[in-house]
């Protein structure tokens, strides 16, 4: 199941993005503000950012994120003019949903965007009787459940293919 933190401060529609991602079989966190945001330590698969924000916007967010991760950043919001387009892909957004949108195409672009990050939903791997699933980003074996971010998990899956080729 992917991990997604989304940064939505109109509630209303905040909820309903979650439960439309948690109908889908994404695990959905809700924040609305950017001091909610430092507070989080945990690495999500996917954030997905509104550009006005009450204590500051998206962008800020969007740059911290890029700062360590290199996870999929959508942002949604209701900014539609050009300067915000180009300086939210600039800044190391992968996409730019506009309000309002259709629930069908930000579920694609979602789904595009977790692909192209080369996220694959259950690799397994085999070796005598040891078992590896990797599960978005977490490896489990026979007494081991270890959390990875992106990039780890990303590496021990590039290793074990590597593996089993050899």
């Amino acid at each position: 199941m992917y991990r997604i933190m989304l940064v939505e401060d109109d509630r209303e529609l905040g909820e309903t993005i979650k439960s439309l991602l948690t109908l889908k079989g994404y695990d959905v966190t809700l924040i609305g503000s950017v001091k909610e945001y430092n507070k989080h330590t945990e690495v999500y698969d996917m954030y997905l950012l509104d550009v006005k924000l009450p204590d500051g916007d998206g962008f800020q967010i969007c740059e911290k994120i890029r700062h360590n991760l290199d996870a999929p950043i959508i942002f949604i919001t209701s900014c539609d003019d050009e300067e915000s387009i180009v300086k939210g892909l600039d800044i190391g957004g992968d996409d730019y949903v506009t309000k309002p949108f259709h629930n069908a195409v930000l579920l694609s672009r979602i789904s595009a965007n977790l692909r192209r990050s080369g996220m694959n939903d259950g690799d397994v791997y085999k070796r005598e009787n040891l078992q590896y699933i990797l599960i978005n980003t977490s490896c489990t074996g026979l007494v081991m459940n270890l959390s990875f971010r992106t990039m780890n998990g990303i590496c021990l899956r590039y290793l074990l293919k590597i593996r089993e080729e050899l």
